[in-house]
């Protein structure tokens, strides 16, 4: 299987009076997994839906996981604001972490494993970008930080069947 990611780059400027701040933006769009033959014949594209924009990209990405014939994604939503009011890094707003598997048909399945939308604290998350994967151990391993690096732990995500 291949992995393929779609970003996009751009600039964003506020104003004031007596201020301007410039701010490059990242959207970080959907997954393109493509399961490819031993003689390299495609034989199936996926696309995994992924929405993410924010002006720091240490929350954009995704972790990853092959398993036999699976394929395991972490990462998570971050939808754009409709205010281009930028306040501290809350331009963007964190929606959900997703676990996706993947299977050499195409077949997709995906499973919430962390939903912000109702919750007030939006400053901790997962950064799938460091992800490790154990395949041994049937496992991806996510840091989870804060904004500003004031906590830090990891989380276990389980795949097991």
């Amino acid at each position: 299987m291949f992995i393929a990611e779609q970003r996009l780059f751009g600039k964003l400027e506020e104003k004031s009076a007596y201020t301007m701040s410039i701010y490059t933006t990242y959207n970080y769009g959907n997954l393109y997994v493509s399961n490819i033959s031993s003689n390299g014949e495609i034989k199936t594209i996926t696309v995994v839906n992924k929405e993410q924009f924010s002006i720091e990209n240490n929350t954009l990405s995704y972790g990853y996981l092959f398993q036999k014939d699976k394929l395991f994604l972490v990462f998570n939503n971050i939808r754009k604001e409709s205010s281009n009011k930028v306040f501290s890094n809350k331009l963007s707003k964190l929606s959900n972490t997703c676990l996706v598997e993947v299977d050499n048909n195409g077949k997709q399945t995906t499973k919430t494993i962390a939903d912000f939308t109702k919750s007030t604290n939006k400053d901790v998350f997962i950064r799938p970008v460091a992800t490790m994967s154990l395949p041994e151990k049937n496992c991806l391993i996510c840091p989870v930080q804060s904004e500003g690096f004031k906590y830090r732990a990891y989380q276990m995500i389980d795949i097991k069947p």
